[in-house]
Order: structure tokens, then C-alpha cells, then sequence
């Protein structure tokens, strides 16, 4: 599952359909509030596995913490990266037929 999914409802839908993992949790996601969890709030309290970016700009720290606290299980905390292959590395890769240049 991932961000089309925009209410506690349609997750909850999703893992009885069999869906086991939320990625990127919180990155651009509808915000959790009082009367309307979303996916930031249903998916750490079904015990999926969460995907984080845990870099302090997708996520902050406090927020991480705060997932990792949660009903999420700390064995179903998962770090994704969203790196790019120039990262750290050539200047330039292929995607597509297209080169992506690092900047």
C-alpha cells in the first residue's frame, strides 16, 4: 500500500484483502487527526509492516519515534531509501532511455 490509499477505512479493506506493508508511511500522506487516523494512524496500529525514509526530511525524528512507539511492532519498522544511484556515485545514470544527471 502506499499513498493512493486515503483513509483508515480502505487501509483496513486493503490488509483484510491480504495487503501486508504501508511504504513510505507519512510521505505524502493525508495527516492523521483526532477522528480520521488515514494511513498514518491505521497502518503502525494493524501491524503491517511500515516503510519509513528515515533520512529527517521525509520523516522527522520525532515523528519516527512516535511510529516506532505505536502499535507497529518494532520487527515491522522497515527502512526504504529513496536514493538514486548517483548518490554518492557517478554523476549520471540511466532511467527509462533518459539520463538523470546528479545535481
Amino acid at each position: 500500500m502506499a499513498t493512493l490509499l486515503r483513509n483508515d477505512a480502505r487501509v483496513r479493506l486493503a490488509i483484510a484483502e491480504g495487503a501486508t506493508a504501508v511504504i513510505h508511511l507519512f510521505n505524502a500522506m493525508t495527516p492523521m487527526t483526532s477522528r480520521a487516523p488515514g494511513v498514518v494512524g491505521a497502518a503502525p496500529d494493524s501491524g503491517i509492516c511500515c516503510g519509513v525514509i528515515a533520512d529527517g526530511h521525509h520523516i522527522g525524528d520525532t515523528v519516527l519515534r512516535l511510529a516506532i512507539r505505536s502499535g507497529a511492532r518494532r520487527d515491522r519498522i522497515m527502512l526504504v531509501s529513496d536514493a538514486m544511484p548517483t548518490w554518492n556515485g557517478p554523476d549520471h545514470f540511466d532511467l527509462h532511455n533518459e539520463t538523470i544527471p546528479r545535481h
